[in-house]
C-alpha cells in the first residue's frame, strides 16, 4: 500500500511538473530576453518558402519542424477585415488569381490556389493570420510583418488566440505611440525598427565614449531591434555598441536576405562561404538573422555551438 501512494504521489507530481513546463515559445522568448545566453536566433523569412509556398500553412509547419526560432509572415486585410497571410497588395505573384487583396472578401479569396517558388500553382489556399496564430501557438515566436498601421485591430485578435507572449511586432513607433496604439501592459514583444540614417547623425554628435541610448530607442521591455548597415564599419553595429545592447539584455536583427541591408553579406554569399557571412556578423555581436536558407543556417550554427 505504502509502495502504490508512493508511485501515485510521483506521477501526480510528474503531472503537475509537465503542466508547469514551459512551452518552445516560451522557452525561445526567455532565451532572447537574457542576453548571456550564447545562441543566434534563426528567422524564416515568408516561412519556409523554398519547401511550400510562402505564407501557407505548410510553410509555417516545415519552419517549426525544423527548429527556427522565428517564423516571420505578411499580413494583409480583406475587404471584409479578415487578416491574411500575403506579402504583396495584389494577389497576382503568388495566386491564380488577380486583383488587390482588399478588394476581396476572404471566401472569395479562399478559393484561390497558392503557387510555390516557381510559379506553379499548388493545392494549398491562403490561410487567415488567426489559424496560423492557433497553429503555431507554444511552438514558435512570430514576427507579424505589414503589421505596421494595424496593431489596435491585431490586438484583439491576439487576445482570443491566447498568442500575444508568442508574437513580435516592429516599426518606427515612439515609446509614447506605441503606448497609444497597445496599452501599458502588452505582453508581446515589440523590436523597435532603427533608421540608419539617423543612427548615423546621432553618432556623429556625439564626443568621446558611445552613448548606445542615443543610438537606438530602448523602450521599456525592449529586447530587440532591427538594423541595417551599408558598411561593417559603421558605428552603429560596432562591436562596442551590439556589446551595450547585449549588456541590457537587447539583441540585434538583421536580414542577409537582400544585398542592401546588411553590406552585400547575404545569403547567396553565405551557401557558398557562411564563414565570411554568418560568421561575420555573428562575430560582430548580431545575435538574430532572418534568412531565406534557415535549414542550412541552423546547420551552420549547430555546427558552430550557436543554436541546440
Amino acid at each position: 500500500m505504502k509502495q502504490l501512494f508512493s508511485t501515485i504521489v510521483l506521477f501526480i507530481t510528474l503531472g503537475l511538473a509537465s503542466l508547469q513546463a514551459a512551452t518552445r515559445a516560451e522557452q525561445i522568448r526567455s532565451d532572447l530576453e537574457n542576453g548571456s545566453v550564447n545562441k543566434v536566433f534563426v528567422v524564416a523569412h515568408r516561412a519556409a518558402w523554398k519547401k511550400a509556398p510562402e505564407n501557407s500553412r505548410l510553410a509555417v509547419e516545415h519552419a517549426i519542424e525544423m527548429g527556427v526560432d522565428i517564423v516571420e509572415i505578411d499580413i494583409r486585410r480583406t475587404k471584409d477585415g479578415v487578416f491574411v497571410l500575403m506579402h504583396d497588395e495584389s494577389i497576382d505573384r503568388t495566386t491564380n488569381g488577380k486583383g488587390q487583396v482588399s478588394a476581396f472578401t476572404y471566401e472569395e479569396l479562399s478559393k484561390l490556389k497558392l503557387k510555390d517558388a516557381d510559379g506553379n500553382v499548388t493545392e494549398h489556399t491562403i490561410p487567415t493570420l488567426e489559424e496560423i496564430l492557433l497553429m503555431a501557438k507554444g511552438k514558435v515566436l512570430i514576427n507579424l510583418d505589414k503589421a505596421d498601421g494595424h496593431f489596435k485591430e491585431l490586438l484583439p485578435l491576439m487576445r482570443k488566440t491566447g498568442s500575444i507572449k508568442d508574437v513580435m511586432l516592429k516599426g518606427y513607433y515612439s515609446e509614447k505611440e506605441l503606448i497609444r496604439l497597445l496599452g501599458n501592459d502588452f505582453e508581446g514583444i515589440y523590436m523597435p525598427m532603427v533608421s540608419l540614417r539617423w543612427q548615423s547623425k546621432q553618432l556623429a554628435q556625439q564626443e568621446g565614449a558611445l552613448d548606445v541610448n542615443a543610438v537606438y530607442p530602448l523602450f521599456k521591455g525592449t529586447n530587440a531591434v532591427e538594423t541595417k548597415f551599408k558598411e561593417l564599419t559603421d558605428k552603429v553595429i560596432s562591436k562596442e555598441v551590439l556589446a551595450q545592447l547585449k549588456e541590457k539584455n537587447v539583441r540585434t536583427w538583421i536580414n542577409t536576405l537582400m544585398v542592401s541591408h546588411s553590406a552585400g553579406l547575404n545569403d547567396q554569399k553565405a551557401l557558398k562561404d557562411p564563414d565570411s557571412v554568418w560568421g561575420v556578423l555573428i562575430d560582430q555581436g548580431l545575435s538574430i538573422i532572418q534568412t531565406d536558407e534557415p535549414e542550412i543556417l541552423l546547420s551552420y550554427l549547430r555546427e558552430k555551438g550557436h543554436h541546440e
